[in-house]
Order: structure tokens, then sequence, then C-alpha cells
């Protein structure tokens, strides 16, 4: 199915925002910047552009599912191919350095805990026991259990939407009872569902929400406001509603653009490099900042964000080379076995 341009964009975008939030958080925790850096007042630039994040998964889900029915085990691996390859590629070579400095492979002592980094869950549930998490982070465990909740929602936002949307919403309010749930309201799956959700509805109607450019001004309206003014509300539900506003005007935006230039290629481009980013991201702003031992000033700061985007942006490129030879490979090799 041909690519949305919009949905490439909102993804660089999403992806440049979040890079730019980790990375500020390690220069305050390494004392490179003063702590009381500018920050926005309903929601962090984090849980702003992961809540678009979210949206935009449940939106592409949807796009590229909504005329046909869905094969459990062709949408499975789908899924599968395009998470685990590149996890396994980053994450078993930091695993075995770690595991050399300890002298033990099983480090953490618990054998049984590391099938959690085999199946990419050891970063969403490392809030409550130690695992062995190395690369991307909560992120990642929430995506991959709404993968698996995916083709039950396709089937109700097919059949029964608004029915769906209740029982949704029923949930998303269920993650604020702390007597139910140990993980913070944010990263909790229902918080996550009502996100991905939102996306799924959003491209089944775009017509009304996508393809109305005054809805995207007015987003962008509301965006601003959310950016400059504090209200007293849940920051979760702040972050939904300024993940959904800020989807929205990100792909007005979008689609306002010139196409068919150096530009769209270069989004493209970057679109593509978006998930190699996100696992490779944290472990080299660590290693960056972590070699700097003084204060920065702010224009000093900014050559250093750019330094580090720059080598991100190379390190995932060559991933993601890799990986694409690693899969041509296995598909001459399967061509070759006898049928």
């Amino acid at each position: 199915m041909k690519r949305i341009y919009q949905a490439d964009f909102i993804r660089v975008v999403s992806t440049l925002g979040i890079f730019c939030f980790h990375f500020l958080n390690k220069a305050v925790t390494n004392d490179l910047i003063p702590s009381a850096f500018p920050s926005l007042p309903n929601f962090t630039l984090g849980s702003l552009f992961v809540t678009v994040f979210f949206m935009l998964s449940g939106a592409m889900l949807y796009h590229t599912n909504q005329r046909k029915p869905i094969s459990i085990i062709h949408f499975y691996w789908r899924r599968f191919v395009g998470i685990f390859p590149a996890f396994y590629l980053v994450f078993f070579p930091l695993h075995l350095k770690t595991a050399l400095e300890y002298g033990n492979f099983f480090y953490k002592g618990n054998p049984k805990v590391f099938l959690l980094s085999l199946v990419g869950m050891d970063g969403y549930l490392s809030y409550r026991i130690p695992t062995y998490y190395q690369i991307g982070e909560w992120f990642l465990g929430a995506l991959i259990l709404l993968y698996l909740f995916y083709p039950l929602l396709h089937k109700g936002i097919a059949h029964h939407p608004l029915s769906v949307s209740v029982i949704v919403l029923l949930l998303y309010s269920s993650s604020f009872l702390p007597t139910l749930f140990q993980i913070n309201d944010f990263q909790n799956l229902f918080s996550c569902l009502l996100s991905f959700w939102i996306g799924m509805l959003l491209m089944k109607y775009k017509i009304y929400f996508l393809e109305k450019s005054r809805s995207g001004w007015i987003c962008s309206l509301c965006l601003l406001f959310l950016l400059l003014f504090r209200l007293p509300l849940n920051t979760n539900i702040l972050s939904h509603v300024g993940g959904l506003v800020c989807f929205c005007f990100l792909y007005t935006l979008a689609s306002c653009l010139p196409t068919r230039n150096f530009f769209e290629k270069a989004i493209c481009t970057c679109s593509l490099l978006s998930y190699p980013v996100y696992l490779v991201h944290h472990v080299i702003i660590s290693i960056i900042l972590n070699q700097i031992q003084k204060h920065l000033s702010w224009s000093s700061v900014f050559l250093l964000f750019l330094a580090t985007l720059a080598i991100t942006l190379i390190v995932a490129w060559m991933l993601h080379i890799t990986l694409t030879y690693i899969k041509k490979w296995f598909m001459n090799v399967l061509k070759e076995l006898p049928h």
C-alpha cells in the first residue's frame, strides 16, 4: 500500500521531539545545564510525542488493514519482522558487553527474567522487577501488547466503534486507581490503549478530522494554548488532548508542504530510520554526554545536540542497512530451499 507522506512527517517530528526530550533530560541529570531550563506547563515533550506515536501506530495499522480481513499469522509475522530483528541486533551486543563486565551472562541473577528481553518486555516491566533492560524503553513493550490485541480492535472498529470506544474509556479511567495498578498511569496499558484507539478512529473518520484543513489549523491554536497556559487537569488527560491536537495539526501541516522534492525524500528516508533511532538513541546520548564533566553554554548545548543527533542518525542508518542486507540474504536462502 502507498505510503502516507503525512504519516512520515508526523513520525519524523515525533522522533525528533522525543530525542530532544531525552537529550535535555540527560544533560540536566549530568549537570551540564541548569535544571531550571524551560518546561511545558501541562505535559512533558516526551509524553506529548509518545502519545502522538501511539496514535500514529493505531492509525497506520488501521490504514493498512481497513479493506481486508486480517490473517492472524501474517499480521503477527509482519509485526515480529518489523520489531525483533533490529531489537536483537542492538540488544545482544550491549548485553554481551555488560555480561563480560560482570563475568556472568545472567548478571541479574535470574535467568528466567532474561525471557522478558527476548520478547521485548524488559523495559516495560522494569518498574516492577529487575530486568536485563538495555535499549529502547517502556514504550516498546506497551506497543507489543497493543499489537497482540489489534485483531480484536480491528473487528471492534469495523462493527461496533461506539461500543468499543466506551469500553476503552472505561478501561482508561481505571488507570487512575492506584489500588489497582503500581505502574505510572501514563505508562499503564489502558492509557496507551486510548491513544492507540484514537489513532484508529482518526484514520477511520479522517474525512471529518484529518482532511479538513480548518480542523487542523484550529488544532494548532489549541496546541499553542496548551504549550503556553497551564490547565488544572491531570497531566495524563492533558497529554492525550495535546497528542490529539498535535497529531491533527502535524497532519494538516504536512499536507500543505510541497512534495516531490528533496524535503519530501529526506522526510521519507528519516521516517524509515525512526525505529532504529528509537532503539539506539538512549545509548548514544549516554555515551556522549557521560564524557563531558563541565557546565555548558546554551550555544554549546545546541551544537552538542546537533552532533549527537547526527551520530545517532548515522548509527541508525547503519543498522537499517544491515537489517536490509540480512533480510535479503534470508529471503534468498528461502528461495533456494527445495519446495
